[in-house]
């Protein structure tokens, strides 16, 4: 091999090597998800023998228990959601919404709704490490999982997993209610103050929220980032 030959490849290596991006997600547990997956319409089923690690942490579909999975599927190295969410809205919303039972395993829509098995895409499910995602301590504590739909600075998540605390809502049909006893957290700092109007949170922000029976937890990260991409955790909580 003479030394131009020579001196391409290494050029080659250390470009590939350079232009490499891993998309594997971080986390205490990390399991890619392979296919062949089953697929009904949009909606992808995964319910391989590498994920059994994971049971512990589903929902369990038949106690009506929804929301408290930990659990996180990612396309890529972005997180999918909303999380715990009913088959029907699965199917028919999909988006990137998932859920992972007990009994039937992750079921997940890719994020545009194309199908898991030819996109090209890396699909994963990760169990947090808990020495970064710590959950607060609370009666009912549910995490909120991106992708929140933004408005400036204000995020919006209603989730099928906040069917959970729904009866402990603001309701914004009742002028100054502030009743919910809910508490968003950001990591492991509560947010606040809460019971605020959608203008006070838009317009000076900073973990601003209110938890509304209708539309949901609105709030705003500590320091008006974009909670989509700010790398923090989430988490409502009914306190004990």
């Amino acid at each position: 091999m003479g030394l131009a030959a020579i001196a391409a490849y290494f050029a080659l290596a250390e470009w590939s090597a350079r232009s490499f991006v891993d998309l594997t997600p971080k986390g205490e547990v990390v399991i890619q998800l392979f296919r062949p997956f089953e697929v009904h319409g949009n909606v992808a089923f995964s319910n391989h023998a590498g994920t059994d690690r994971l049971l512990a942490f589903a929902d369990d579909e038949e106690a009506g228990d929804a929301g408290s999975s930990p659990v996180v599927i990612y396309e890529n190295n972005k997180a999918l959601g909303p999380a715990h969410s009913s088959y029907a809205d699965i199917r028919d919303q999909g988006m990137g919404r998932f859920s992972f039972w007990r009994r039937f395993g992750l079921v997940f829509t890719a994020s545009d709704n194309s199908d898991p098995n030819t996109n090209g895409r890396y699909y994963w499910a990760v169990l947090p490490n808990p020495s970064v995602d710590m959950p607060p301590r609370g009666k009912v504590v549910i995490r909120l999982v991106p992708p929140f739909e933004m408005h400036g600075n204000v995020a919006v998540s209603n989730s099928y997993a906040a069917n959970k605390l729904r009866d402990f809502a603001d309701d914004e049909n009742v002028r100054f209610d502030s009743r919910s006893p809910v508490v968003i957290y950001e990591n492991n700092v509560r947010l606040g103050p809460a019971h605020n109007t959608y203008e006070i949170i838009r317009d000076y922000g900073t973990g601003r929220f209110t938890f509304w029976r209708s539309s949901g937890f609105v709030f705003t990260a500590s320091d008006n980032s974009d909670p989509n991409t700010n790398g923090r955790s989430y988490w409502a909580v009914l306190p004990q």
